[in-house]
């Protein structure tokens, strides 16, 4: 049995602001999904009114509106409530790369005694986006790798980089 060899490694610990930024990148990445859903919405609540359902209309719209953007707000409320709570979150953590798989490492601190690793084949990543601060990697099983710069070597940086030009050139995006 040959053992893996690791590529490259980066060590971090994730802070409030870390999450804030997290969930103001998606709901901007977002918009243009909230966008078509306000289109249709609006598409649905004409061909009622020109049906001359005027009140059915006026109530469809309203309701699509609570259901896609109030519903959001109030999740996305949730969630940051809960991170901030979180300890989880703000563990220690590694993450290993290697030629076929990464290796997500949380380490003990004061309120969890035990080490965890999850391994994620390289092709589980659904998405990879890139702003000035961080990187984040969308993983099939909805988990997403949140990996701020700051934390980030040069060589790690310029190795990601080739990863992510190599295997997910279409699964790219980049603010």
């Amino acid at each position: 049995m040959t053992a893996k060899m690791k590529n490259f490694s980066i060590n971090f610990s994730l802070t409030k602001k870390d999450y804030r930024n997290f969930y103001k990148t998606i709901n901007q990445t977002l918009l243009l999904q909230r966008l078509k859903y306000l289109a249709i919405t609006l598409t649905v609540s004409i061909v009622f009114a020109v049906l001359k359902f005027y009140s059915l209309a006026v109530t469809s719209f309203f309701t699509m509106f609570i259901l896609f953007f109030i519903g959001d707000i109030v999740n996305i409320t949730y969630i940051l409530r809960m991170n901030d709570r979180s300890r989880i979150g703000k563990r220690r953590t590694t993450i290993d790369f290697y030629n076929d798989h990464f290796e997500i490492i949380n380490y003990p601190d004061e309120y969890f005694k035990g080490k965890s690793e999850r391994h994620y084949p390289l092709d589980t990543v659904k998405m990879v986006l890139e702003n000035k601060d961080y990187i984040y990697f969308k993983l099939e099983d909805f988990t997403t790798l949140i990996i701020p710069k700051r934390d980030i070597e040069t060589d790690s940086y310029e190795k990601i980089k080739n990863m992510i030009d190599n295997l997910y050139p279409d699964r790219f995006l980049e603010e």
